[in-house]
């Protein structure tokens, strides 16, 4: 998610940023892997440790995949009693997914100049010839808002990378993720991205994949 507010911090600001943004991520992926889940650097988080080798500066959220077969109700109550709930919706026979904020020492949500931590659990569930996820609005919790596909190869195979003094996993087939999700562009920073409408204006090869529920 683009901030304006990230995109002004100076220097020694945005390096206290990420470093209590990578502590709260590293808190998540230790409960994610305690219940056996093995997650991945997703989305803008992925682009910019894969492309620039550093968080995207003015990107303000962290980004996590994961398999719906490494999820359990017991990894969500954790998660739930360890942050603050920004959203969750569906279930996990389907479509699921959760965001969720840092605590401060008050358990409200922790704030850096004036900013919010979360992190985004994309879940991923398999489909034909692939998987998909999912993302909602925070106006829209209810039911998924979009439904995006990725192949299957992108995300059956694992491969890590050091982040910040940490094994973290990204996908094996990173390019073609990348491809998938940012089109052939991915290469060139682009401030004014954002997921929709850009999936949908990449021709016939990306269909909008809600109508009739299909993945591909």
């Amino acid at each position: 998610m683009v901030s304006k507010t990230f995109d002004k911090l100076t220097s020694q600001e945005r390096l206290e940023m990420y470093k209590c943004r990578t502590e709260f991520m590293f808190e998540a992926l230790d409960i994610i892997e305690k219940y056996g889940g093995k997650p991945w650097l997703d989305c803008g988080t992925l682009l910019g440790a894969y492309r620039d080798g550093a968080y995207i500066p003015w990107d303000n959220d962290i980004d996590l995949g994961i398999k719906i077969e490494d999820v359990n109700e017991d990894m969500l109550t954790e998660l739930r009693n360890t942050f603050n709930v920004r959203l969750e919706n569906g279930t996990l026979a389907k479509n699921k997914f959760a965001a969720y904020y840092k605590k401060d020492k008050n358990g409200k949500n922790f704030k850096y100049k004036r900013c919010n931590f979360w992190f985004d659990l994309y879940i991923y569930y398999p489909g034909n010839d692939g998987y998909r996820t999912m993302t909602v609005t925070i106006h829209k919790v209810k039911e998924p808002t979009k439904i995006y596909p990725v192949p299957a190869h992108c995300v059956e195979t694992l491969q890590q990378i050091d982040w910040y003094g940490r094994r973290c996993y990204i996908p094996s087939s990173t390019e073609d993720y990348l491809k998938q999700w940012y089109g052939e562009s991915w290469r060139t920073p682009d401030k004014t991205w954002t997921v929709s409408p850009n999936w949908y204006e990449r021709g016939v090869d990306n269909k909008d994949p809600n109508k009739n529920n299909k993945p591909f």
